[in-house]
């Protein structure tokens, strides 16, 4: 095989591997975002729930209504980035780990006729 269709080859494959980085990147942060809109919509329910009425003082229920809100938004956000975080690793691992597996040895391929 000849060294330039070697590094074509090596060319294009770490070029695949970039855009399927960027791909899994792409979809992790719009995951992501999903996630932390669905969290704020919660989020914004439960204070909803816990403060119909706000005075200038939260009566004990209400605050402590509005501290397990605030429990759940940081536990939630907290699990689903770490979820999102693990599977973002597997990802990249499942890419880095076929970084070369698609080479193909054209060796044995056309002849080279010099057109």
């Amino acid at each position: 095989m000849h060294d330039s269709h070697r590094e074509t080859i090596l060319h294009l494959q770490t070029r695949n591997i970039a855009d399927a980085q960027l791909a899994s990147f792409i979809e992790q942060e719009n995951r992501k975002q999903h996630f932390r809109s669905v969290v704020h919509i919660l989020t914004e329910r439960c204070w909803d729930l816990c403060s119909p009425n706000i005075s200038s003082r939260l009566d004990d229920r209400s605050e402590k209504c509005l501290a397990d809100c605030v429990e759940r938004f940081l536990d939630s956000s907290n699990y689903i980035m770490n979820k999102i975080s693990q599977e973002g690793v597997a990802a990249r691992t499942r890419i880095n780990g076929n970084e070369f597996s698609s080479l193909t040895d054209f060796s044995l391929g056309a002849p080279d006729i010099g057109l």
